[in-house]
């Protein structure tokens, strides 16, 4: 671990305990005909029982038809002139993304990935020799590898927000940590490796009044959370 670091676990291998956080993917879907539905939409499901959800999920017939068809029209017409045929749904997108995260489009960015996300975003913040980063134990490996070596580049000092005893992290310690000092937390709402569901409505109840920078990759609770997006 390099210097100005302190006690990362990348990625966290999470404990269940019992009376433990909510698992975000633990939930029960009552509704027998929603679920035949969704199935006989997701042409994987009728020879596998696939469940490698958390990156990258078999694709519905919805979007399946949406890139073939896009694909076949770059094979009639080329690919420049497919996409400027497309650029009103391509904008669209935008909108759309900001309804379902309660967002105006002009806050929305597309990127390639959600790694490339917050490598961008963290890239953004103007850190200076002396500021200190705090991030979940459960982050992601490809989240920390740039934290990391800003810190030795820029002398920024990154350390790890403790869990409780339920192994999600603890918003009171988080607060215990708090200081002018502190210039971005970084946390992973809900890791695709373990499960867990960090507590992050309530990591921003402490962050409001701290003037601290939040930085929380929140693809997966997107995908699997009810727990607003808002916090």
């Amino acid at each position: 671990m390099a210097a100005g670091t302190a006690g990362i676990r990348c990625p966290a291998a999470v404990s269940r305990r019992r009376g433990g956080p909510a698992l975000w993917w633990d939930r029960r879907v009552t509704d027998t005909a929603l679920l035949s539905r969704l199935r006989a939409d997701t042409p994987g499901c009728l020879t596998q029982v696939h469940l490698n959800n958390a990156g990258s999920a078999l694709p519905p017939s919805v979007v399946l038809d949406a890139v073939t068809a896009h694909l076949r029209r770059e094979a009639e017409i080329g690919g420049y002139e497919a996409a400027a045929e497309a650029d009103d749904r391509l904008q669209s997108v935008y909108s759309s993304l900001g309804r379902l995260v309660g967002a105006p489009a002009s806050s929305i960015a597309l990127t390639s990935s959600a790694t490339d996300s917050f490598l961008r975003a963290f890239l953004s913040v103007p850190f200076e020799a002396g500021d200190r980063v705090l991030v979940a134990q459960a982050e992601y490996a490809s989240n920390v590898i740039p934290v990391l070596q800003a810190s030795r580049r820029l002398g920024i000092t990154v350390e790890a927000i403790p869990d409780g005893a339920d192994g999600a992290l603890d918003p009171e310690a988080l607060r215990g940590m708090l200081d002018e000092r502190v210039k971005l937390v970084s946390i992973v709402h809900a890791p695709s490796h373990n499960g867990l569901l960090n507590p992050a409505e309530a990591v921003g109840q402490v962050l409001r009044a701290s003037g601290s920078a939040t930085l929380e990759d929140a693809f997966v609770a997107l995908l699997g959370s009810a727990e607003g997006l808002e916090a």
